[in-house]
């Protein structure tokens, strides 16, 4: 895995998506490219702290991280360290990944029932790859994250709101 597309993790139970991230024992990796899927693979997610999974996930060079649920400290852990989160994704991890490389949007997905997702994937009708061709990243300069609703910014964030929910920016570490 990691030779020729982009790494996706998505975590695993029984073939479907994981329930949550922050519980979740196994992740399913995925090389994809556009409009295929190149290899898959799966790996162990038993680090005790939220902070080891985030690490995880950039020791396997994972790009994407699809899940169910996450909690906050972890969607930040993981946005920090410069890994988009799509979330409160549910379904069959082949129809999921299929779904997705085909240029599926987000919002096509079934999605974990309660209040609305907290990535602004979801927001909108654009496919996946939109979304990640426009998503800055903190492996660069650091970016300006919410830490309340996990907006990012690729922009000086000293005295400034986010403009989604009015919390005080943080610099990304």
């Amino acid at each position: 895995i990691g030779q020729c597309g982009m790494i996706w993790a998505i975590p695993s139970f029984r073939g479907r998506v994981a329930p949550t991230f922050d519980w979740a024992k196994r992740l399913a990796l995925v090389e994809v490219a556009p409009n295929w899927i190149w290899r898959r693979g799966e790996a162990a997610i038993d680090a005790p702290s939220q902070r080891d999974r985030a690490e995880r996930l950039v020791g396997l060079h994972v790009e994407l991280l699809i899940c169910g649920a996450i909690s906050t400290p972890a969607f930040l852990l993981v946005q920090i360290r410069g890994i988009p989160v799509l979330s409160w994704v549910a379904g069959e991890l082949d129809q999921v990944v299929a779904m997705l490389a085909a240029g599926s949007s987000a919002a096509a997905l079934d999605h974990l029932p309660g209040p609305s997702p907290p990535t602004d994937m979801w927001a909108s009708s654009g496919s996946l790859q939109d979304h990640l061709a426009v998503a800055p990243s903190l492996r660069g300069a650091p970016d300006c994250i919410c830490p309340r609703c996990g907006r990012r910014v690729p922009l000086s964030c000293a005295n400034q709101l986010c403009q989604a929910c009015g919390t005080p920016m943080l610099v990304g570490i």
